[in-house]
């Protein structure tokens, strides 16, 4: 069995997306589900994780580390997948 592409996924996905929503009931469980998930303010990260994060961040501050800009991101990810 070959796997989806993203484009594939995401049909998938809003297809079962709309069917829930017909359901008042799960609607009120995926709006849960989504604000517990954009809302909480604990971090999975783990100490080591977050002393990353704020080095790579002091990295990209001070010009030692170069970045893409996301607009030049976003084409090659449109390329390549269809975003």
């Amino acid at each position: 069995m070959r796997s989806m592409t993203v484009q594939e996924r995401r049909s998938k996905l809003l297809e079962q997306f709309q069917m829930m929503i017909q359901d008042e009931q799960k609607m009120d469980q995926l709006e849960a589900l989504l604000s517990e998930m954009l809302d909480s303010d604990e971090s999975s990260m783990n100490e080591s994780q977050k002393k990353e994060v704020l080095e790579i961040r002091d990295q990209v501050a001070s010009g030692e580390m170069e970045t893409t800009p996301w607009n030049e991101v976003r084409a090659k990810l449109d390329l390549k997948y269809g975003i």
